[in-house]
């Protein structure tokens, strides 16, 4: 099975997605959406097959250098003959190859919450039992059963992205990201996941990633953060370093100033609102900001990495090929969104 092969299953999103657009607002339904004008329609389902097969041909490219991307996909299809396998092994490969897979969420999202619809008995995409799902349970199941099944208990980054794409449709439709902003998220998960898994050092990592990615950077601010990584001068009981990075990341342009030290609240309350989204994000997908606990979400226990040993099984763990990486990858990409739609990027 080849990456281009999760490409034939695209007609079957698109379809999907066509008939959420073609539905009246129902109380009945799973997805709570208003009738929408059939060019708006067409709009958002060709900016998302645009995205998916861009997102796709990205991890294509990725696979032809690293057969581990690859296998993953073949494992996962081979042993779950689906639409919904392709798509979530397509997914994962993408996270695992330091490829932003936003619109495979999407779609993925799209293939769950259309399951949850069909009648009991019914031919359905997914192999997950959702006859009785809710918008109360549907999310539990996704976490029980559909990650059960897949064996993704070490995934995050992947469920974080589904259940908030699917908190969005059910919110206000099948929406998706302007095309300028994805670019950028993207670029900043691409880079933070690039920059960790070359240069190591997950808080400084992030501010390089964001420091290239707006223009703003200082060096002062970029050599403060030397020891925050491993969590906190590699002892592992404090916040994660991609967490504190992405901070200092979103401080260079908003926050209490000291030619102001007296005052300034607005700033200082913007920077803390902006900070406890991101804080937000992380608890939803690894349940914590310290790094042993983050650890634990990803790689099924925390490593101490002040000790040579600790350091050389936390490496061929995969931390610096798909683990950590990743963590940073999504750090990044957080904090990006949060200067986006404060009008700062």
């Amino acid at each position: 099975m080849k990456i281009s092969d999760v490409k034939n299953h695209i007609p079957v999103v698109q379809s999907i997605a066509f008939s959420l657009f073609s539905k009246a607002d129902s109380a009945n339904s799973t997805v709570n959406i208003a009738t929408a004008a059939s060019s708006e329609g067409f709009a958002v389902i060709g900016q998302l097959t645009s995205g998916l097969n861009r997102e796709l041909a990205d991890v294509a490219v990725k696979a032809s250098e690293n057969s581990a991307v690859a296998e993953t996909v073949a494992a996962i299809t081979v042993a779950h003959e689906s639409v919904l396998a392709y798509l979530i092994a397509a997914s994962i490969a993408a996270k695992r190859a330091g490829v932003y897979p936003y619109y495979l969420a999407v779609a993925t999202a799209l293939v769950l919450l259309d399951s949850a619809e069909t009648p009991c008995g019914e031919s359905s995409n997914s192999p997950v039992n959702t006859c009785s799902a809710t918008d109360i349970d549907l999310t539990s199941i996704i976490d029980e059963s559909l990650f059960t099944h897949f064996q993704l208990k070490f995934e995050p980054e992947l469920k974080h992205l589904i259940r908030k794409q699917i908190a969005a449709m059910r919110a206000d439709g099948l929406t998706l990201q302007k095309p300028e902003h994805y670019e950028k998220i993207k670029q900043a998960y691409e880079l933070g996941f690039l920059y960790e898994g070359v240069y190591r050092g997950c808080a400084q990592c992030v501010l390089a990633a964001l420091f290239e990615l707006t223009g703003n950077a200082s060096p002062e601010v970029f050599r403060t953060a030397s020891s925050m990584g491993g969590g906190g001068a590699s002892c592992g009981d404090g916040s994660c370093g991609a967490y504190n990075g992405s901070i200092m990341g979103m401080g260079m342009f908003v926050g209490r100033r000291f030619e102001h030290i007296t005052g300034d609240q607005a700033e200082k309350d913007k920077a803390v609102a902006m900070s406890q989204i991101l804080h937000d994000n992380f608890i939803d997908t690894y349940g914590s900001v310290i790094c042993r606990n983050i650890h634990e979400s990803i790689f099924g226990r925390a490593y101490t990495l002040r000790y040579p040993a600790e350091r050389e099984a936390f490496a061929a763990a995969g931390a610096y090929t798909e683990k950590c990486t990743a963590v940073v990858g999504m750090a990044s990409a957080w904090a990006m969104e949060q200067l986006i739609l404060n009008g700062y990027a």
